[in-house]
């Protein structure tokens, strides 16, 4: 399915000799490559080989949502234009795609994962960590093991991903990217000064193009050099950014793998997205607010929750991150509360001036809906309208699946996927 890059391969390193402490865990970081464009060539054979471009729509005007690694060797790259992607790659051959499927080919690799371990926390529609740190007693080691998962995944569902293997989340994600597509690389403590530090600061997630030209004006162009530098230096430069950025130089992050069914009873339920290309487009920006308040309180109903705070994180194109919170009179299960709390934190006037790349949708101070009063006899009839039809809609969505409803608002956001 994909003639270009190394396929398979396993850097140096990979042998039993890890070199890991008592206390050190092994995670993986499984990326589905390409995933949207190589889920297209495995549908259709006849698209297999040839540069796909997943997006645009129907007029071809819009943005590139994501490509095959054929149309990535022209320089096509998500988020790029279409003019521009088709003025590289005039032959690409363009699909619209369908969030649907992907949604459904995602649970099925979810699926996979959880018969190797079950501490599996997505990231993403197409990657996630998996903890598999007391799950090796039938392989001989990690790499046997990612290596048996890699090759599940294709039996099962004819898919391809790359696999990074290390002691922690950070390291895992920065090793699965080094050989795509179809690799397996590790990144064990005593290889970091091989692996690790020679790549540019950028391989950090975290570290946009703002923190990269700050680096790089003091002399910090790699990862190595970051590892060593003063931290007394870096604070002056990054605030308080700098220790975190300085530790996972290091590989000194310890991070957990967390499994979305550890937070059912609980301090918070939160949803985010990542956007596949940065956007300033508000009414965008308010259906994907609308989309994650929806799953968010989606949750709550299923594990009886009420919220009376609502926080809201925006990440820009710059990777900096802020997030607000507000308080509600009373407990809530209402999405309509939830989301026109959330939208009313949305920064208005940044957003006039820089795109964002992520939205995320929290709620806090849960409590049980059984503890909360019930509505009086002659209470709000419109909110108890209300309340009726989520429950309907919820039912549907138990019956007929997540996707089956949805609520218009949040079209916007759904069909640009």
């Amino acid at each position: 399915m994909f003639p270009t890059g190394k396929r398979g391969t396993m850097r140096r390193g990979a042998s039993l000799d890890h070199g890991l402490a008592p206390s050190d865990r092994v995670i993986l970081h499984v990326d589905m490559d390409a995933f949207y464009a190589q889920v297209e060539q495995m549908l259709k054979p006849d698209l297999r080989g040839k540069p796909v471009i997943v997006g645009l729509g129907r007029s071809r005007r819009g943005v590139v949502t994501a490509c095959s690694y054929e149309a990535k060797a022209f320089g096509v790259k998500s988020g790029m234009s279409g003019y521009e992607a088709l003025k590289l790659c005039p032959r690409a051959e363009v699909v619209r795609g369908s969030m649907d499927t992907y949604t459904y080919l995602s649970e099925k690799t979810r699926e996979v994962f959880g018969d190797f371990t079950p501490i599996v926390e997505p990231a993403s529609i197409d990657e996630a960590y998996l903890d598999i740190s007391g799950c090796m007693t039938c392989y001989s080691d990690a790499v046997a093991l990612a290596s048996a998962l890699k090759a599940e995944i294709k039996r099962r569902i004819a898919l391809v991903c790359s696999v990074g293997v290390s002691v922690n989340k950070h390291l895992a994600k920065i090793s699965s990217a080094l050989e795509k597509p179809d690799g397996l690389t590790t990144m064990w403590p005593h290889e970091l000064r091989e692996k690790l530090w020679p790549l540019a600061v950028s391989k950090i997630y975290g570290i946009g193009p703002v923190t990269t030209r700050t680096l790089n004006g003091i002399g910090v162009f790699k990862i190595g050099e970051l590892a060593e530098a003063p931290i007394s230096l870096l604070k002056r430069h990054l605030g308080s950014g700098a220790e975190h950025f300085k530790r996972i130089a290091n590989g000194e992050n310890v991070s957990s793998v967390h499994r979305h069914e550890d937070l059912s009873d609980e301090k918070s339920i939160s949803h985010a997205r990542t956007f596949n290309y940065d956007s300033d487009d508000i009414e965008y920006l308010h259906s994907v607010i609308l989309h994650l308040s929806d799953k968010v309180v989606s949750r709550m109903k299923k594990g009886g929750f009420l919220t009376r705070t609502v926080s809201l994180r925006v990440r820009f194109s710059d990777f900096t991150t802020i997030t607000r919170d507000k308080s509600l009179q009373k407990p809530t299960e209402k999405v309509e509360t939830v989301y026109e709390t959330a939208r009313s934190l949305l920064p208005l006037r940044r957003v006039n001036r820089e795109k964002v790349r992520l939205l995320g949708v929290k709620v806090t101070s849960l409590s049980r809906a059984e503890s909360t009063p019930q509505m009086t006899l002659f209470g709000d009839t419109r909110s108890e309208r209300q309340i009726v039809a989520a429950n309907a809609v919820e039912d549907i969505r138990r019956k007929f699946g997540k996707e089956s409803i949805v609520r218009a608002g949040s079209l916007k956001f759904i069909e640009s996927g």
